[in-house]
């Protein structure tokens, strides 16, 4: 295959120009770099521990394209790529990239090379074009029905910034160690999902019982994943897509995350009152969820505490790539993709 796409580096676009105007002259925004200068000076997290390959990928070579068909992909699939190059050698290759909302890597063994996607788009929808030329096909927006295609299987979810992946273990020591400083908190846009995310800040800011931090207020990522760590409940709510990156940053920092079910699922379930506590779709009970948790310590550090294991277990970057590997041997043993 031939490349065809265009640079992976991000473009500056004129609205990202416009919002990077408006922070300079905002005296908060100079206050937040100092703040956010003194947290990335700290070390890293360790790397995760690494298990072996199954046998059917001994002498395994990894080809990753130059390219993506569209800049976007960088956040979702940068996170993979590297953990990928942790666990077999990763070359950059000249492989085609000619769907939207894909990125297609190949994978070499014994001098045959087979073909893995990684669908990051935001809707629940399958390209089946693109499904029938590779073995596996990872959806990370997985509707919970499923697909009717045998590879065409649950990606699991990321976050899109490098700052969660360097510091998850520092944030998640913030939560525990440090005293809370807002009861529920939730930080999000209203360029996607703009009615849900409106009518959950208005509940939440106007409940009597806690305090709540937030709002639609843009901030740099290492501040407000650290908002998020300093709090008790966390709010996840769809972003243009079912699944949006607060689910992940809250799981990885051990918070206990409230929220409406998904219309999505993750390669295993999550279980409601074990690692995540539902509200009902409508958002009729949300306050009253809210309200549990703050009020109930040890139900609310039970929940935390397993949705932090889950992210260790099912959705660290390692875990994700090492799925997608073993996932995507099973299916070359099986034979051609469907």
């Amino acid at each position: 295959m031939t490349s065809e796409g265009v640079d992976s580096r991000p473009r500056i676009t004129r609205s990202t120009w416009s919002r990077r105007a408006r922070l300079a002259f905002d005296l908060r925004t100079w206050t937040s770099l100092a703040g956010n200068a003194a947290w990335r000076v700290g070390p890293s997290c360790p790397d995760a521990d690494v298990k072996a390959l199954p046998e059917q990928l001994k002498g395994l070579v990894i080809h990753w394209p130059r390219t993506y068909q569209h800049p976007n992909a960088r956040p979702f699939v940068e996170p993979i790529r590297q953990a990928l190059a942790r666990l077999a050698p990763l070359v950059r290759s000249a492989i085609d990239q000619p769907f939207a909302g894909l990125v297609i890597c190949g994978l070499e063994l014994r001098g045959l090379m087979h073909y893995m996607a990684l669908d990051y788009y935001d809707f629940p929808h399958v390209n089946e074009a693109a499904a029938a030329k590779v073995e596996a096909y990872f959806k990370l927006q997985f509707r919970v029905e499923g697909y009717a295609a045998r590879n065409v299987l649950p990606g699991g979810y990321v976050s899109g910034g490098s700052v969660l992946y360097r510091h998850w273990c520092r944030l998640r020591s913030l939560h525990n160690s440090r005293p809370p400083q807002a009861d529920v908190f939730g930080r999000f846009g209203l360029r996607f999902s703009t009615d849900i995310r409106q009518r959950a800040i208005e509940i939440l800011s106007a409940d009597p019982r806690f305090t709540f931090s937030g709002g639609v207020r843009r901030t740099e990522q290492s501040r407000y994943l650290r908002e998020m760590a300093l709090a008790r409940v966390c709010i996840d709510l769809p972003g243009q897509g079912p699944f949006c990156y607060r689910l992940v940053e809250a799981m990885a920092m051990g918070c206990c995350v409230v929220g409406p079910p998904h219309a999505a699922r993750l390669p295993v379930p999550l279980q409601n009152g074990v690692e995540i506590a539902y509200c009902a779709p409508d958002l009729s009970d949300l306050r009253d969820v809210c309200w549990r948790y703050v009020s109930d310590e040890q139900a609310r550090r039970a929940v935390g505490s397993r949705a932090a294991a889950y992210f260790d277990r099912h959705l660290h970057p390692i875990r994700l790539a090492e799925r997608y590997l073993v996932e995507t041997a099973r299916l070359i043993g099986a034979g051609p993709a469907s």
